[in-house]
């Protein structure tokens, strides 16, 4: 079949054609105007870049922007100014140099990371320069980079108690080994304990500092842990090693405590011979582990380590005595869940009648003792946790001799004291200090330290 092409309709189309590859044309051109803006004859304006990315926390690439001006223009010579804009952030350049009309400049990333804040994501920096001559900044077409997250090296802790109740609260602490500090308080948490079986308490949250609150497992036993962090926008997820030290939950059973004094009545300034034995229940084993003594709710004394679930102890009493109240705190053990119990300052004599024993103390003189405080703060005050597990107690046992040196009165939160005389558990302690007698008076201070609560 023949075909006939009308000379009016390819006349159209050809026009047609050529109005689409000029417009085509001209939005080109505005493109590559946009990317490099066009300068002033005689002048040249261009930057470069040492990376395309960079970690968040980390020195950001260097740049290098070199300049061209016409002969005579010093661009080094205020009003004229060279700078780098990051984002909206002007960095001022770090050196500077020139070969004939050519002006070099760098800047380092390390400035850049000084002054500007980079989160993860895509940022850009255009060379600009300020020409008096021209009364005009001219600038550079732009480059890119990317802000990658930052992958932390974690630490977690948990607080300073190894003994739990089924179920118990017990305090964290996350950290990094270095690195751009964490937003804490954007992340969720989970802690694994590995023991007789395996439990993960998830969804946890932390303060800004690092801090927050799990459960431990519901099983008796002995257990290490793992941390998990979830991430946030400028931090990649991670997870601690599984840990070295380890937590117990214990069996929960309780225990009897007991104290006798000799002499029997403790008075201020005196020297006696405490005995505290702990009592497990029928067909349980014999308590271990350690106890101590406290002034009411106060911290007193280090731990002593029982034997045979007992512990004969020589202690130093400061004059005047804070409180009318003596306390002995048992740390539990494997078996047996922590408690506490209350004693008038007038006790049972020593099994055997043992006399009053010659004083023998340890430190310096009851008026002017060390201060060995538990923990910092002010009263109301909560310190921050950095262990795992409860600091090793003194290796002392039976018949050996203490002064104490923290001692003093407070104020503020405590335990209400048992309904009975035995198995109690006890939420808080203080750890106070006694300042130096001085000029016939005496000074008290206390530092109150919250103890985790750990249940039963």
């Amino acid at each position: 079949m023949r075909t006939c092409h009308h000379p009016i309709r390819f006349s159209l189309l050809l026009g047609w054609m050529l109005l689409l590859c000029g417009v085509g044309s001209i939005a080109q051109h505005q493109v590559a105007r946009a990317a490099a803006p066009a300068l002033p004859p005689g002048y040249a304006l261009s930057i470069t870049e040492s990376a395309s990315t960079m970690t968040y926390g980390g020195p950001a690439p260097n740049f290098q922007a070199q300049l061209t001006v016409p002969a005579g223009e010093n661009p080094l010579q205020s009003p004229n100014q060279f700078f780098l804009l990051v984002d909206a952030q002007s960095v001022a350049a770090d050196s500077s140099t020139s070969s004939g009309s050519t002006y070099t400049f760098t800047v380092k990333g390390s400035t850049v990371a000084a002054q500007v804040t980079l989160p993860v994501g895509s940022h850009t920096a255009v060379a600009k320069y300020f020409s008096s001559v021209l009364n005009q900044t001219l600038a550079s077409a732009p480059v890119s980079f990317t802000v990658q997250k930052y992958t932390p090296t974690l630490t977690c802790y948990l607080n300073a108690v190894s003994f739990f109740a089924a179920n118990a609260p017990v305090n964290f602490s996350m950290g990094t080994q270095g690195g751009p500090p964490v937003d804490w308080q954007n992340a969720t948490y989970s802690i694994t304990f590995v023991g007789p079986q395996t439990f993960t308490d998830s969804n946890l949250t932390a303060d800004s500092s690092g801090g927050g609150t799990a459960s431990v497992p519901p099983v008796p036993g002995t257990y290490k842990y793992q941390c998990a962090f979830s991430g946030t926008s400028n931090f990649n997820a991670a997870q601690t090693a599984l840990s070295n030290a380890t937590l117990i939950v214990t069996q929960g059973h309780q225990v009897g405590i007991k104290l006798y004094s000799n002499p029997t009545t403790i008075t201020g300034g005196i020297t006696a011979t405490l005995e505290i034995v702990v009592s497990g229940g029928a067909g349980l084993p014999t308590p271990t582990g350690s106890v101590a003594l406290f002034l009411g709710p106060y911290n007193y004394t280090s731990p002593f380590r029982l034997s045979g679930g007992r512990v004969t102890q020589q202690v130093q009493f400061p004059s005047p005595l804070p409180s009318q109240t003596l306390r002995v705190y048992y740390y539990g053990d494997a078996v047996y869940a922590q408690s506490y119990t209350d004693f008038p300052l007038t006790n049972p004599p020593l099994p055997g009648g043992a006399s009053t024993p010659t004083p023998q103390p340890t430190g310096t003189h009851p008026s002017t003792p060390t201060p060995k405080p538990t923990g910092t703060g002010t009263a109301g005050s909560t310190p921050t946790t950095t262990g795992a597990s409860t600091p090793a107690p003194s290796s002392t046992t039976a018949s050996s001799s203490t002064s104490i040196a923290n001692v003093g009165t407070t104020s503020g939160s405590h335990p209400p004291d048992p309904t009975t005389n035995q198995g109690s558990t006890l939420f808080w302690s203080v750890g106070l200090g006694l300042l130096a007698l001085a000029a016939g008076g005496s000074g008290v201070f206390f530092v109150l330290r919250k103890r985790a609560r750990t249940g039963g």
